[in-house]
């Protein structure tokens, strides 16, 4: 059963489908922080250097990610400058992985391998949802958003790495085998070239030899899509 996306204004959001793991159906507890000023990148840049408890340093994108988080920066404008920059999932100091999506209303959770699909109540912040989790073999590892009382299924319509299975799109926390990677609303205004997403073909290891561009061939990997390859 396709399902609705959550709505964002950066970029296209991933069809879902109805996963197959069993859901707990229990509402995730949330807190809320109020709205959020407009982002200051400088601000969480400079942070991300700095490191008051003597613990491992912290990157660019946890100090932007957590400052949304807090309605410290504009949700929606630290979430493109990650996504643009490292991508979704970050990797946090602490060794988890912080995940976010402005998911919109309902009461959402994050579900894949790494726990083995039964979903983890999300926390709320305004707009945005978010989570830290522990990702004992990250590399290869599946994971979607649940909402359990509209029963939707999304993969992260901010994350880069991705991949088509028998349920639709799903989400990658990382992958060296060969993979699809999606880059948000490139653009050129020097070239009239107005935004769009690319998706890439990642060979495995990221070893390119050579590139194929395609052009008006946003249903070239969906199998599910109208004149995708191999249908």
């Amino acid at each position: 059963m396709t399902t609705a996306n959550p709505s964002t204004s950066f970029g296209e959001s991933f069809t879902g489908t109805e996963a197959t793991p069993t859901t707990t159906g229990t509402d995730p507890e949330t807190t809320t922080t109020g709205e959020a000023t407009t982002a200051d990148t400088t601000d969480a840049e400079t942070s991300a250097t700095e490191s008051t408890t003597g613990g491992p340093e912290v990157s660019e994108d946890e100090a932007l990610l957590r400052k949304a988080i807090a309605g410290e920066v504009d949700a929606e404008e630290a979430m493109r400058t990650i996504a643009d920059r490292g991508g979704f999932p970050v990797e946090a100091a602490s060794g988890g992985y912080l995940f976010a999506c402005l998911c919109g209303q309902g009461a959402w959770t994050l579900a894949g391998d790494h726990n083995e699909w039964a979903p983890a109540p999300m926390s709320q912040a305004g707009s945005l949802w978010w989570i830290e989790e522990e990702i004992a073999a990250p590399d290869g590892s599946l994971y979607k958003f649940h909402e359990p009382d509209s029963m939707q299924w999304i993969a992260d319509p901010y994350g880069r790495r991705h991949g088509y299975d028998d349920f639709g799109v799903y989400s990658l926390v990382r992958a060296s085998a060969a993979h699809l990677e999606r880059w948000y609303a490139i653009e050129d205004a020097g070239l009239g070239l107005a935004p769009r997403d690319l998706e890439v073909l990642v060979p495995q290891g990221e070893e390119f030899t050579h590139a194929l561009y395609v052009h008006d061939g946003q249903n070239l990997f969906d199998p599910g899509a109208f004149s995708a390859a191999g249908s």
